[in-house]
């Protein structure tokens, strides 16, 4: 009877340490993206992924039934899965510190600070702002309307309103530009910045 009751227990020990397993991450820092990704993804694959992002309802360990994971990264935030598209562009897979996937966003290339400074200025219509950068960053703020936008070298706050000369406007335009640096934005007071921006590596925004 013992040794039944030791048995029964050995069992569901090692199915709990096989369970915690399957949502460990392995991650990796310094290495290069292009270095660890050989695993190719279809856009529609990233689509089907997006959507399940916005039902909340996936973890880790589901995940990697999907996909191979190869390079991952360790944040402030929780973790972030580096994917490779078969048209050469990366998928950005965000996963919360209960390892729940929370965002998807593709990029082929990550703009940079200057690029953006010289595209989008004060009095711009924000789906201009939004046709320049389709991965915005809708920030929840009920007061003001705001948008993110990652860059290399950081992160773009963008705020809009929509009255211009007392008339409201159907495309709220642009009334003011904030940039927030790489080195900023893990320790940045600004909880929204800190927490609800994103966090990429600036290693995985700059390499080819």
């Amino acid at each position: 009877m013992i040794k039944r009751v030791l048995r029964v227990i050995i069992v569901i020990i090692m199915c709990m340490v096989t369970l915690i397993g399957c949502n460990k991450m392995k991650f990796d820092q310094t290495t290069n993206k292009n270095d660890l990704l050989t695993e190719k993804y279809s856009i529609s694959k990233i689509t089907e992924l997006k959507n399940r992002a916005e039902g909340g309802n996936m973890k880790f360990s589901d995940f990697k039934k999907v996909f191979d994971v190869q390079c991952v990264r360790k944040t402030h935030q929780g973790y972030y899965v580096v994917l490779l598209l078969d048209d050469g562009g990366n998928a950005f897979a965000f996963f919360d510190e209960d390892n729940l996937l929370n965002r998807v966003i593709v990029s082929h290339r990550f703009k940079s600070k200057v690029e953006f400074q010289s595209q989008v200025i004060e009095q711009m219509p924000k789906s201009e702002v939004l046709y320049f950068d389709p991965n915005a960053v809708f920030i929840p703020v009920s007061a003001v309307e705001m948008t993110a936008h990652i860059v290399q070298e950081g992160v773009f706050i963008v705020k809009y309103s929509n009255l211009s000369d007392y008339q409201i406007l159907d495309d709220p335009v642009v009334t003011s530009i904030q940039f927030v640096d790489n080195a900023s934005l893990s320790t940045n007071e600004d909880l929204i910045i800190k927490n609800e921006i994103p966090f990429i590596f600036e290693l995985d925004k700059t390499s080819p």
